[in-house]
């Protein structure tokens, strides 16, 4: 699998971009988590007051309903409570460890792309280089055209007679080592030419066996990743679904009356002074 991506053109891109999906995922996760549960401590912390409150101020006996309202803001101060204990365990298991796990990821992978990307540019420097050295060769090729052409040329005029003699002497040296040393110079580049040539071959294999090792270590990378979302995703869940919300759907417990208890005298008993 991770040979099958890497010899894709865009294989290791692929990778790199999936890993940092899961990051810029995981950082809305943990934004709306993380507000929801500021949400959810600050509204506990509201109703917490408000029920306490309330509860002192109802201070009178023999009044309608009293116990059954009591017991209400005793049922709201302590799913408030509730509310206190669920944050707090969804900050540790889900907002502290999936931030724990970005933070390596992020690490990992900055990490990983920087290798490459000090890998790709050894070898466009090197690709580089081989240029110039090849450009240098052509014009030490002509160069050393031009003297061995220059000595042949003197070495072939006619012969020279008294002083010429001594003067065609030196010209046919100089320009003999005019050629030499545009030989050598030719020498000198074709050598550079080979091992830059040799350089660029390792360096671009180093470059795939790296692609390859770089493309599963952010299969590895990404499946942990994937995997610690699962696992701070259910302790979210049955949080919320078990502790959260079971909490606020519970009903209070209140004393059935009968309908005819309840029921709303009639006005013209309530004028006449039927209720005196």
């Amino acid at each position: 699998m991770d040979r099958m991506v890497a010899d894709r053109a865009d294989g290791i891109d692929i990778a790199f971009d999936r890993g940092k999906a899961w990051s810029k995922y995981c950082k809305e996760l943990l934004n709306f988590v993380s507000r929801r549960m500021q949400l959810e401590l600050d509204h506990a912390k509201k109703v917490h007051c408000l029920a306490n409150q309330s509860k002192i101020a109802i201070n009178e006996h023999f009044l309608p309903l009293r116990d059954v309202f009591e017991s209400s803001f005793d049922n709201d101060i302590v799913f408030c409570e509730q509310t206190y204990d669920a944050v707090k365990h969804i900050q540790d298991r889900f907002i502290k460890s999936l931030e724990l796990r970005r933070d390596d990821h992020e690490r990992q992978r900055r990490a990983l792309k920087n290798e490459w990307m000090r890998v790709t540019k050894q070898v466009k420097d090197t690709q580089q280089e081989l240029l110039r050295a090849r450009s240098l060769l052509g014009t030490r090729d002509d160069g050393y055209r031009r003297a061995q052409e220059s000595f042949i040329r003197t070495e072939s005029t006619g012969p020279a007679v008294g002083a010429e003699v001594v003067r065609r002497r030196k010209e046919l040296e100089r320009r003999r080592k005019n050629e030499e040393e545009a030989f050598t110079k030719r020498e000198e580049a074709q050598s550079q030419v080979e091992k830059l040539e040799n350089e660029l071959e390792r360096r671009e294999q180093l470059m795939e066996d790296t692609k390859v090792r770089i493309v599963g270590q952010l299969r590895e990378l990404v499946y942990r990743c994937d995997q610690t979302t699962k696992a701070c995703s259910t302790h979210y869940f049955q949080i919320v679904n078990f502790g959260l919300m079971k909490g606020r759907l519970e009903p209070y417990t209140a004393k059935m009356y009968a309908d005819e208890e309840c029921e709303e005298p009639p006005m013209n008993e309530i004028d006449s002074g039927g209720l005196a």
